[in-house]
């Protein structure tokens, strides 16, 4: 009788480690875990499971892969691939590139146009934004997944780049030098230069007084625009919030709400949580960079020191809004857990390059 009661009872610890086990597992999988990056003297994509840290590579090319950016839905990635010609340079023939992680797939969708980078997926991943060399001046291209036509955003030969989607997809913002100076346009991405009553409605988005410092960051919900620029002669770049109050941003949309940063050197890298309560940015202090996040409506502030090491890359959120990642000056991709302000380093890097970490959604 007392075997069976030890039989019994051994079963029922089993059953409930393996309740426990499958919970765990459960849980890991819910966790933000994998983040893409570049390395290599040859940049090459690696993919990181954070919780592991277990690195992959991708693909094994002759080619250097950078400027990796996931798909909204976390299936594909767009990245630019250049030639290696065998030295530490590069030919100047790089290619737009959409690879499929699933299906293992990898398509060109804009083979004739000259890549300069900064691919942005359209928040519904039917479209794809980048930078482009035409005439000599970069330029924004947008791609159609559907239909397969390329065109170009607007016929500036004055130098644009850095374009960045509302979140609703209705309109891209980009960085244009066409007064001298980096200034904030926007346009209508849909609107192709050949289409018979198409109007772009190509205009300056936020007031000339401010120097585009960093491209700006939306708020989840499309009404408030974080901005780092520089006004008034300075030579130090703030954080500026503007509030979208109406929808066509033909029109005087953008107000200036605040000014949200004062005598903080050198503001870089803003960037919206996902649940829209914090701006993540990096500041100046002490000789080295730290991490800032700054909630616009409370004003309330935390900052994170990560040790003698500086802060090289934007912080990136995780899709959970629980993490930032990024590169530090000792060739470290670092994950910084936001609640507990606890580290947690990743990857040592080959070399200090831009190594552009990013989590997957």
């Amino acid at each position: 009788m007392s075997r069976l009661l030890l039989r019994l009872s051994l079963l029922v610890w089993v059953a409930l480690a393996l309740m426990l086990g499958v919970t765990l597992s459960v849980n890991r999988l819910r966790t933000p875990r994998q983040i893409s990056y570049s390395d290599g003297r040859v940049p090459e994509l690696y993919l990181l499971d954070a919780e592991r840290g277990v690195s992959l590579r991708l693909w094994r090319t002759v080619t250097g892969e950078n400027d990796a950016v996931w798909s909204p839905d976390g299936k594909r990635l767009a990245l630019v691939q250049n030639t290696f010609t065998g030295s530490d340079r590069f030919q100047n023939d790089a290619v737009l590139v959409m690879a499929d992680l699933q299906e293992g797939t990898q398509v060109s969708p804009a083979p004739d146009w000259r890549i300069l980078g900064q691919p942005a997926w359209s928040p519904d991943g039917s479209r794809l934004a980048f930078r482009t060399l035409v005439n000599g001046s970069s330029q924004v291209a947008v791609h159609q997944l559907d239909t397969g036509l390329t065109y170009r955003l607007n016929e500036t030969s004055s130098g644009d780049s850095d374009p960045v989607w509302t979140p609703d997809g209705e309109w891209l913002s980009y960085i244009s030098y066409r007064d001298g100076n980096p200034r904030l346009y926007s346009a209508r991405p849909d609107c192709i230069q050949e289409a018979v009553g198409c109007r772009r409605n190509d205009r300056l988005l936020i007031p000339g007084f401010l120097v585009m410092a960093w491209p700006p960051t939306w708020s989840p919900d499309g009404r408030w625009l974080a901005v780092t620029g520089i006004s008034g002669g300075s030579n130090q770049s703030a954080l500026y919030l503007f509030e979208r109050i109406c929808a066509n941003l033909a029109e005087d949309c953008m107000r200036l709400q605040q000014r949200l940063t004062e005598n903080i050197s050198d503001v870089q890298g803003p960037a919206w949580s996902p649940d829209g309560q914090w701006v993540s940015f990096i500041a100046y202090e002490d000789a080295r960079n730290v991490i800032r996040l700054l909630n616009p409506f409370s004003m309330e502030t935390r900052t994170y020191a990560v040790g003698p090491n500086t802060i090289i890359s934007q912080p990136g959120w995780s899709a959970d809004g629980g993490w930032l990642v990024f590169e530090m000056s000792n060739f470290r991709l670092v994950a910084l857990e936001v609640g507990s302000g606890r580290l947690r380093g990743l990857v040592k890097l080959q070399l200090p390059i831009s190594a552009a970490p990013a989590w997957r959604p």
